[in-house]
């Protein structure tokens, strides 16, 4: 008797079937618990303070906040944790960096891209059946898909004052009057609608809201297109980074990291009154030095009296839209290239011009290098009159046909330069 009340182990042994009791009688234990103290609801949990939750969160994973973990393991969870928030940061601003990074042409096609003009849309025109030409779709399309940051658009002046972004041709087709002779209303009524025919105020506010800033606060990898090839859309993104244009590391005096804004008043459109106003929607739109509007004499009362009212409305240089010297061919006037000198641009306050294709190469020289104005030229609808302006040593080139003629380059620059392996590889797309 005594050896059993002095030996601890042998008075707490228990037996298997003790053990079994136990357990039994511990599980139901816990089930009287639960129906005691049910599982909490979701309002009981939406209430639970946040710093609660976070506790019981880590506590599932072992975390015990009453002994904290040793000093290394708790710095090296901190720069775990600091890591991932960087990584899903980065992840979600260059998503399309890694969908597209896979898919980036050769740094040949690269290099051979970066020698061509900037390619600029004209009149916001696509041969995209799913995208409405002339409107905001358009500019995204293009922009998104093809890099195009640089656009020609012209601008009539209705019955009633209101300017429309279209060519008088094209809205001519659509509702078979003159733009002078009907209202906006009248027009809308005929079947300008606001999709393929916008206001001019609307569409640079659009530029400047889906373009500039998207520039200045997104990432620069391009985005991207449903239905366009990837490597199209980054070669696209190359163009005009070996001619010193506005893309390059040169500074011009016109534009916005590459992006440009040209307005082609048409006919009695180009007055002192709507050049004022397009300075304020430009203004309004903080997109004022990536805005310029075009005469074809600077020298002229009407283009003095112009730039005379932009002065007294803008008195600040920085608060006022450029002025580009439209130049054509036909006019032997403008064959003249003493006028192109520095100075003498300077004097007539001229900041880009905006030449014929036609214009040869000993014109273009002159007024590429001698000028230091932005040379854009027109109009450039294939590749041959492309590689012509490559030659001349253009900064960008407008076309009726913006994805064809970068579809173009792109094979030109993926076969090896070779122009006719190029347009073969064009014919066997279309077919």
């Amino acid at each position: 008797t005594s050896t059993l009340s002095g030996n601890p182990s042998q008075s707490t042994h228990q037996t298997p079937r003790e053990n079994a009791t136990k357990t039994c009688v511990s599980r139901d234990e816990k089930s009287h618990a639960r129906g005691i103290m049910p599982k909490p609801s979701k309002k009981l949990f939406k209430q639970t303070p946040f710093l609660v939750k976070v506790l019981l969160f880590l506590a599932k994973f072992g975390v015990n906040i009453n002994r904290p973990p040793p000093p290394l393991r708790a710095i090296a969870l901190f720069v775990s944790a600091f890591t991932l928030v960087l990584l899903l940061m980065f992840t979600q601003r260059n998503a399309s960096f890694f969908t597209l990074n896979g898919e980036k042409p050769d740094r040949r096609a690269i290099r051979c891209a970066r020698t061509f003009p900037q390619v600029a849309s004209h009149q916001l025109l696509t041969a995209q059946p799913r995208v409405t030409s002339g409107g905001k779709d358009a500019l995204d399309y293009l922009r998104d898909g093809f890099g195009v940051k640089n656009y020609d658009i012209d601008a009539v002046q209705l019955k009633d004052g209101a300017l429309l972004a279209a060519h008088p041709r094209r809205l001519f087709d659509r509702i078979q009057k003159d733009a002078k002779e009907v209202t906006l209303k009248e027009a809308r009524a005929l079947g300008a609608d606001e999709r393929s025919f916008v206001s001019l105020k609307d569409l640079i506010e659009h530029f400047a809201t889906s373009t500039v800033l998207q520039r200045k606060t997104g990432s620069s990898s391009p985005v991207g297109w449903k239905g366009v090839s990837r490597k199209t859309t980054w070669l696209a993104q190359e163009f005009g980074k070996n001619v010193g244009g506005m893309s390059s590391n040169a500074k011009r005096p016109v534009g916005i990291d590459g992006m440009f804004f040209g307005v082609d008043l048409k006919g009695d459109a180009l007055n002192v009154e709507n050049v004022v106003l397009v300075n304020e929607y430009a203004k309004k739109a903080n997109v004022v030095d990536a805005v310029s509007y075009y005469v074809t004499d600077p020298e002229s009362d009407a283009s003095k009296n112009i730039q005379k009212a932009l002065e007294s409305s803008f008195p600040k240089s920085e608060d006022r839209i450029k002025t580009t010297w439209a130049l054509r061919d036909v006019d032997a006037s403008h064959w003249e290239t003493e006028k192109f000198t520095k100075e003498n641009l300077e004097r007539m306050k001229i900041h880009g011009l905006l030449p014929s294709a036609k214009f040869d190469e000993s014109w273009y020289s002159k007024a590429v290098k001698e000028s230091n104005a932005w040379v854009e030229s027109w109009v450039v609808d294939d590749l041959e009159t492309a590689l012509e302006l490559r030659k001349k040593g253009a900064h960008a080139m407008i076309t009726n046909v913006p994805e064809s003629l970068i579809e173009g380059i792109k094979q030109f620059c993926m076969n090896g330069e070779n122009f006719d392996k190029a347009i073969a590889a064009l014919a066997k797309m279309r077919t």
